[in-house]
């Protein structure tokens, strides 16, 4: 179903980001990644929360309840089917009826991150915020579903945030990095993670720490070599030229 389509084009989306990381001239992965990007895009646009065309008969019946507790567990277990589209539909009305649910709007928070739809989270994530129910790992989640989508300036800034407030929370210091060097600032990736490397309170994190430095340097010396080539074959051109 389209759920399904949308985890796979996502992950293909993911993969082809990190080879370019790696490899910026790589033909093969910019074509995927561009085709992924696509796919996904007419995908996210068909899962809103208005759409109920797949939907079944219970499904209907359940959404038909005015009992917002009734939604709420009827949608949980849906999402432990993976019909999250439906998922998502029972419990926005769940927050109709009890607006101040924050069972219902978590759940909705979450929902929307799986459908890929950042945007939606974040309003909702704001919502519980002016609920009194916010986590630390909330804006991380957020930002991370920014990067997956394509949106790094938006996850740069909630993960700039976050770092700021929990500088020893070196998933975020790594998903951070990796937003800047999505966006081709490698120079600031490498300066983060030296940073996180002071913060590091493991072993484990060092290490991963360590393991993206040495990827990003590679990418910087993989960057450096290809202009120096550009700049041989340019010279020589001019060369045969004169």
């Amino acid at each position: 179903d389209n759920h399904m389509n949308l985890n796979n084009y996502a992950s293909a989306k993911d993969y082809f980001a990190k080879v370019l990381l790696a490899d910026k001239e790589n033909k093969k992965a910019r074509s995927g990644l561009a085709t992924a990007k696509k796919q996904l895009a007419s995908l996210v646009g068909k899962e809103s929360f208005q759409d109920r065309t797949r939907l079944t008969a219970s499904e209907k019946a359940i959404l038909a309840s005015n009992d917002a507790e009734e939604l709420i567990v009827k949608g949980y277990e849906a999402t432990q089917r993976g019909r999250i589209s439906f998922a998502s539909q029972a419990f926005q009305k769940a927050v109709k009826l009890s607006p101040s649910s924050k069972k219902a709007r978590r759940y909705l928070f979450h929902t929307s991150i799986a459908l890929n739809m950042p945007r939606t989270a974040q309003m909702h994530l704001s919502v519980l915020n002016g609920l009194g129910d916010s986590k630390v790992d909330d804006n991380l989640v957020l930002a991370k579903s920014f990067q997956r989508n394509g949106l790094s300036n938006e996850a740069i800034e909630l993960l700039d945030n976050h770092v700021k407030t929990n500088p020893s929370d070196i998933s975020a210091v790594i998903a951070l990095s990796n937003a800047y060097a999505a966006i081709g600032e490698t120079n600031k990736a490498l300066a983060i993670c030296d940073g996180g490397l002071s913060k590091a309170q493991n072993n484990s994190d060092s290490q991963k720490l360590n393991n993206l430095i040495a990827s990003l340097k590679g990418s910087l010396e993989r960057s450096k070599q290809v202009k120096q080539e550009s700049k041989k074959i340019n010279l020589t051109q001019v060369d045969t030229r004169g």
